[in-house]
């Protein structure tokens, strides 16, 4: 992940709990929102492992896992560690980006339900195509963005009200101020991580 509740919280000097459970929901969403913003899955090139023996389980009483079932020691190899968020790309239904807590050289589990509710589930999956699983790796400074974005998502329920009047209510949007869901100002500093798009 980019980052935990912990760095986001000493970011915003926040020391209540309060408000745990939702900054917890909060960072997937706001991860994804930076992703799609900036066109880029910030994937290592260098930490990947592609292969048609993959297999991935769902497991609703215990961790998702993804496992490897070719010669070698598959994920030992590929350099990918416990802790790293990864990326799948090339399956039926399980491409997307997932939290790793620990690695062997034949099988990626998952955090469980349990440390990481809010986090994508696997589908059970195994087929003959040619899978690729790359490590993510997000920039240090993407720490500071994504306290901002959490703050305002905790702060500012009327996205994008310029105005609002009490007596015959009336409200006004500024959407011209908005990107994606949050001021334009907090997104220009994800431009430098933005990439371009061809259509």
């Amino acid at each position: 992940m980019i980052a935990t509740k912990t760095e986001i919280k000493a970011f915003l000097e926040m020391t209540s709990t309060a408000k745990d459970g939702l900054i917890d929901r909060l960072i997937p969403v706001i991860e994804s929102d930076i992703r799609e913003y900036c066109h880029n899955g910030f994937r290592d090139e260098n930490v990947y492992l592609q292969s048609s023996d993959i297999l991935f389980t769902r497991n609703s009483t215990s961790a998702d896992t993804i496992t490897y079932d070719g010669t070698g020691d598959g994920f030992t190899d590929s350099q990918l560690k416990a802790g790293q968020t990864i990326q799948v790309q090339g399956s039926y239904n399980n491409d997307g980006f997932f939290e790793v807590e620990s690695v062997s050289s034949t099988t990626l589990t998952m955090y469980s339900t349990t440390s990481r509710p809010y986090f994508q589930e696997m589908v059970t999956e195994d087929e003959e195509l040619y899978i690729t699983i790359n490590k993510v790796k997000y920039p240090d400074a993407l720490k500071f963005v994504v306290s901002q974005m959490t703050n305002y998502k905790l702060t500012n329920h009327d996205y994008g009200v310029s105005s609002e009047t009490v007596s015959r209510y009336s409200v006004t949007y500024n959407t011209l101020d908005m990107a994606s869901g949050y001021p334009k100002a907090m997104m220009s500093g994800l431009n430098r991580w933005r990439r371009p798009v061809f259509v």
